[in-house]
């Protein structure tokens, strides 16, 4: 992700595009400018200006997923029932201990720049659902833009991308009231 973040920003760099959509780090669309930007993001540190923030604007979007087929889902559920248990106890813990999550960010996305780290954990913070499920709201939202492109998304029913089954399954069990437990986010 990291390595994609570096080129895309690369390209509008060296004016190969005029804007482009940041996931991972931002969650923006930054357009390049001649000076730097005002803004206190990791985007400002590029002096690009944002012209799009669905998170700031607390617009429902997917910003971060998991995709795979339903068969995978179906052959591999204890596999991907250990994969959503690792994903949500670290997030969880970078919850509970940022010092511990900036080291990990830092480590990651090698870079030392306090800046980076901050503005990364600040954006993880504000953006990480505590059950770790995505928005059927943004699911919509997301398949609504598809089809505004021109884009064949098949079905409008969200319930035929988004499988909540193994994340209720964990809250059934207990799984996230023993996580706040363990690591008590702050």
């Amino acid at each position: 992700m990291a390595h994609a973040i570096r080129e895309n920003v690369a390209a509008i760099g060296a004016t190969r595009v005029a804007a482009i959509a940041l996931d991972g780090l931002t969650y923006v669309v930054i357009a390049r400018t001649l000076g730097p930007a005002a803004y206190g993001t990791y985007v400002s540190i590029f002096a690009f200006v944002t012209l799009v923030d669905l998170a700031a604007d607390k617009t429902p979007w997917i910003f971060d997923s998991v995709v795979i087929t339903s068969s995978y889902l179906r052959d591999n559920r204890a596999t991907l029932t250990r994969f959503v248990k690792a994903y949500v106890a670290g997030a969880y813990l970078a919850l509970a201990d940022q010092k511990k999550a900036e080291e990990v960010i830092a480590q990651k996305f090698k870079t030392n720049d306090p800046k980076v780290i901050a503005a990364t954990y600040a954006d993880f913070k504000r953006l990480m659902p505590l059950d770790a499920a995505p928005s059927r709201e943004g699911a919509q939202n997301v398949l609504a833009q598809l089809e505004a492109i021109g884009t064949d998304v098949g079905s409008r029913n969200v319930d035929d991308y988004l499988d909540l089954s193994i994340i209720q399954q964990l809250k059934q069990e207990g799984y996230f009231a023993q996580l706040e437990k363990d690591y008590p986010v702050r």
